[in-house]
């Protein structure tokens, strides 16, 4: 049986600022989990939680065609025609892959709609959410604060002060 699994789809290349009626459509598609025929290490999740990073622009730039891609996450780009990537928090809806089971809530890269097929070179790489810190920690923090999302700026900010106070010694020290 088939569930709705609408997705946001690129229409056009932004050039500038993206404009979310002109780049981007929302398009109502459906996915047959019951009957899809999963490969090795392979998963399907129901996707929970999306993180909008600064990277996704990244992948919405046409590519150019002396650039070589390294197919990674953050230099995947993204095609006319294709769902929007990015990384998200979400729930194994279906399995084949000893990694993970039914149930499990993930973070990894997936597509901006509401079901994702994940290959297994992607498997691979999304890590388990321990259930046990929901106790304390909201679910959506794991696809902000926790993640890429606050990670980057904290990590800016602390190793910003350090420099800064280290220069302001090494002045002080030396007038």
């Amino acid at each position: 049986m088939a569930v709705s699994n609408k997705g946001l789809i690129l229409k056009e290349y932004p050039k500038g600022l993206p404009n979310a009626d002109k780049h981007f459509e929302l398009v109502p598609r459906t996915i047959d989990i019951k009957n899809l025929n999963l490969g090795e290490n392979e998963i399907v999740v129901r996707n929970i939680y999306l993180s909008l990073d600064p990277y996704v622009r990244f992948t919405l730039r046409e590519p150019e065609p002396e650039y070589v891609s390294v197919d990674t996450l953050l230099e995947k780009r993204v095609s006319i025609g294709q769902v929007i990537i990015g990384v998200g928090v979400s729930e194994v809806v279906k399995t084949n892959n000893p990694n993970f089971k039914v149930g499990d809530l993930v973070y990894g890269p997936v597509g901006w709609e509401e079901y994702s097929h994940i290959k297994s070179d992607f498997a691979a790489i999304f890590s388990p959410i321990n259930k046990e810190s929901l106790k304390d920690i909201p679910l959506s923090y794991y696809a902000s604060l926790l993640r890429m999302g606050g990670l980057t700026p904290y990590a800016s900010l602390v190793l910003g002060i350090k420099y800064w106070l280290v220069n302001q010694t090494n002045f002080r020290s030396t007038s």
